[in-house]
């Protein structure tokens, strides 16, 4: 049995299953995909027709999982805390839910410092990706984020070269540490712009953080998953 997180394992050895016969590989990341886009920061912001002096905040992924919330509304609520020059740019909703967000955005009086993006190819991703200054995982405290999932942005996000500010929840916390990335408190728009703050006033803490992402993320290649489970496999089975 092969599970994407350490709580997932344990919620199958509940069942009976011998923990010898269940393995945890986490998701990955096309390495090579990201190294591939060379082009800095500042020439993607241009490219992609983002506000090339302003300090962007973003997100990338689909904006709901199985109708539950991912965070964004907790970005939202934070935009208010920070100065003008803060922009949040969400890159991956549904027409509908780029509709709602406007709308939520609107009532905190920040729709001006959001850009709402549908769903782009996976190269474009990596270039919208690359041009944010702050990638953010906003994850709520909900069992399916906290314990069971183990969401490809975050792989993404630290092959990205761009530091992370991340939900503190256990299942994130089994590939972050805070040595790359910077933790929030789930749910508290005021503890992700305190996050977020820090790392606008600090080059050096982002550039720490994203460097050891980018060397922590080697170990999660899809070829070096897949080596692991068939090695797994042969040890139990062949």
């Amino acid at each position: 049995v092969i599970t994407i997180t350490t709580a997932l394992k344990k919620k199958i050895v509940e069942y009976g299953i011998d923990e010898s016969k269940i393995m945890v590989a986490r998701d990955a990341v096309d390495l090579n995909a990201f190294n591939a886009v060379t082009t800095s920061k500042e020439e993607l912001k241009i490219e992609l027709g983002l506000p090339k002096d302003d300090f962007l905040v973003g997100y990338i992924g689909k904006f709901k999982t199985l109708g539950m919330e991912k965070g964004i509304a907790t970005m939202i609520e934070s935009l208010p805390l920070l100065s003008k020059d803060a922009k949040m740019v969400f890159v991956g909703g549904e027409e509908s839910e780029i509709k709602e967000y406007k709308s939520f955005a609107n009532r905190f009086n920040v729709l001006p410092q959001c850009s709402f993006l549908g769903y782009q190819s996976y190269s474009h991703l990596i270039r919208y990706t690359k041009a944010m200054d702050v990638l953010v995982i906003p994850f709520p405290n909900y069992p399916h984020y906290a314990f069971y999932a183990s969401p490809l942005k975050l792989f993404e996000y630290m092959a990205s070269g761009r530091p992370i500010i991340s939900s503190d929840l256990p299942a994130l916390r089994e590939v972050l540490n805070d040595k790359n990335a910077l933790f929030f408190k789930p749910e508290s728009a005021t503890d992700l712009a305190r996050a977020i703050k820090m790392l606008k006033s600090s080059q050096m803490l982002g550039y720490h953080l994203s460097q050891q992402a980018l060397a922590d993320v080697k170990e999660y290649t899809w070829d070096k998953r897949a080596e692991r489970i068939l090695d797994f496999m042969k040890t139990n089975y062949v």
